[in-house]
């Protein structure tokens, strides 16, 4: 299902995404994700498509 401003996203790409956000936030060397960084995240996993795209 699509809607305006959304977009359906299966539950493996889901849990990829999740363990790629969450697995380092633990660690004491975590101090954030610059935009670069955050966009090749989600890039890596899959999500490239115009809804995903974090750059200005």
């Amino acid at each position: 299902m699509h809607a305006p401003g959304r977009e359906a996203v299966d539950l493996a790409r889901m849990w990829s995404l999740s363990q790629a956000w969450y697995g380092d936030r633990l660690e004491r060397s975590f101090s954030g994700r610059s935009l670069e960084a955050t966009q090749r995240l989600l890039d890596d996993v899959g999500l490239t498509t115009p809804f995903w795209q974090l750059r200005p």
